[in-house]
Parts: structure tokens; sequence; C-alpha cells
């Protein structure tokens, strides 16, 4: 799905009763695991994993006072050693959801619980150190005298005075208000009736709908494509967000080559593809940059690079078409 360009994957975890001591092996796995499938693995040389999360039932760093959620009180901490760029967690409606609301802010991590409840915004002109916190609009929806946290849910089906509501919350970079970021969150497939329905597709056409009439560009990004629009706003560019969809982290490894058995190791760049699989099987590769655009048999290891006057050259280990 995400070499057909539906999307890239991140990462959401209910990681239950663990400790500053037993999540970071586990996390470790998780992304090793991950890494091997061409996931959150960038395009360049010597890649480590990036990746955005979401805690399962919003319980960032211990925040919901319950250990077999999460008892992990410097998560934020051992997220960012790991790769994790950003926090999308929230907005939300539960006693996770941090004081600071409608924001893109940096928080600092420490021995408490809910270190992120509070933070300092993102904005121009300025780079921080500390972990991003990347929220979805909240506010009172007094049409129907109810919170509105962006979500679309069973119990929280779309109508269009919404995304009126959303576009006027949405948060932004401080100095560069006319970027806005509109982050809508559903629970997928256990919401279907929702998201398989008529309605879904309504939201889609009210929201390009009301961005015209309020002369605004509409422009859907995945989490990691936000996060580089974010982070291109500090450094003070402006204009057209299209330029700065890779700006700092680019695109995943199976956004450029399909995957079909699992890698030991990998570089992808514009200059070179290499690549080594846990154990040589029959496999296929799929390639949109190269000269190559499928291998498949019983492969160990693949390069295709280009030398100094411009040759490509490819060289294949195994029993190969």
């Amino acid at each position: 799905m995400v070499f057909a360009g539906l999307g890239e994957v991140e990462f959401q975890w209910h990681h239950g009763p663990d400790t500053n001591e037993t999540f970071p092996p586990k996390l470790a796995t998780a992304v090793s695991w991950f890494k091997s499938h061409g996931c959150m693995l960038p395009l360049g040389p010597n890649p480590q994993p990036q990746f955005g999360f979401v805690h399962g039932n919003w319980a960032l760093d211990s925040s919901v006072g319950d250990p077999n959620q999460c008892g992990v009180n410097r998560e934020l901490e051992i997220l960012k050693k790991y790769g994790c760029y950003a926090d999308f967690t929230f907005s939300n409606l539960s006693k996770a959801q941090p004081a600071k609301i409608n924001s893109i802010y940096y928080a600092k991590d420490d021995e408490r619980p809910k270190s992120y409840n509070t933070g300092e915004d993102a904005k121009v002109g300025s780079s921080n150190s500390g972990f991003m916190i990347f929220e979805g609009p909240i506010c009172c929806d007094w049409h129907d005298r109810i919170w509105d946290c962006a979500a679309l849910e069973t119990t929280s089906p779309f109508k269009p005075h919404r995304i009126s509501l959303w576009l006027k919350y949405a948060p932004t970079v401080k100095g560069r208000p006319q970027w806005l970021f509109l982050k809508v969150y559903t629970h997928g497939v256990q919401s279907k009736d929702v998201i398989l329905s008529e309605q879904f597709r309504e939201m889609f056409v009210h929201l390009k709908t009301i961005c015209k009439q309020n002369g605004l560009s509409l422009h859907f990004v995945t989490a990691r494509e936000a996060y580089n629009m974010v982070r291109a706003a500090e450094d003070g560019h402006d204009g057209n967000p299209e330029a700065y969809r890779d700006y700092l982290i680019k695109k995943p490894l199976n956004r450029i080559m399909r995957i079909t058995s699992r890698l030991n190791k990998a570089t992808i760049s514009y200059e070179r593809i290499e690549f080594e699989l846990l154990e040589p099987k029959h496999s296929e590769f799929f390639f949109k940059m190269g000269p190559v655009a499928k291998i498949s048999g019983l492969i160990s290891k693949y390069l295709c690079c280009r030398d100094e006057i411009g040759v490509d050259l490819v060289d294949v280990r195994g029993e190969v078409e």
C-alpha cells in the first residue's frame, strides 16, 4: 500500500505494564521488525529509523495512572532515542489529554508521569531540542453541546458544521498562521460503519468546499510530511508547503521499493540502492527508481549504483531474473 502511494506506516502501540527498564528493549525489537520491512527507514546514506507515534488508550508517559496501560514515565525520552520524531496521540477527552490544547509544541521529559502536560510552542525562528507533541483540534461544539476532538467514530459521526470548528482551532506554528495543520483521527475498522460509509466521502467533499470558500489551499499529507512542514516553518520557510514534504526526514524506503522478504540491512538513495536479505529466499522486489524495475528469484544481496562516468552498475547475488 505504501509503494502504491496510499500513505505511510507509523507506529501505534498498546504496550501494557511496562517500566522505564522494560520498555526500551521491546521498542528496539519492534522498530527493528518494522525496519526489516522497509518501514520507518528514510532514504539516504546510513539511514536510521524515524517514526511518528500514537499511544494505545492515550496512556502516553504513564498519564492515565494505570500501570497496566503504561508505567513508563520517561517515555518521551525513550521514544526519541529510538527514532520517534513526534507524538500524534492527542487531542482526546481522556485524563491523558494535556492542559495545553490546539498546539504543536515541545515537551521536556522528567521523572513525573504526563511530562507533556505543558511545553514550548513550535514557532518561526526557533528550533527546539524537546519532544514534539502534534495535537489535533479540540473545542466545544455548541451546536450539539458536546466537546469535539476531531474524531470520526461511531460515537462521533461526521456533520458538516464540524469542519468550520476544526479549521478554527487547527494548530499552527507560531508566526506562520497561514499554514493550518488539521489532524482528524479514527480507530479505523472499529468504526467501519462511519469510515466505510457515504459520510466519510461527504467529509472530504465538504472540507474541500469550505477551504475553497475561505481561500485556503488543501494539502493531504502523511504524519512525516506534516512534521517536515512544521520544521520548515520553524526555519522561516513560507509559500507553498508542497516544497517541504521531504524537508528533513526523507521518504521511507518502501515508498521507493516494494519489499516481499525481510531485510537485514538496506541503504537507499538516488545514487545507490543496496540491500541484503535476512536469509536468501525466493522473492520479488519492485523499484520506482534506478534502471531496474523488478527482480525475482532466489536473492541474497542486491546493489545498483551509478559510477563516476554515469554508467549504471547492477550486482545481484543469487539465482534471479
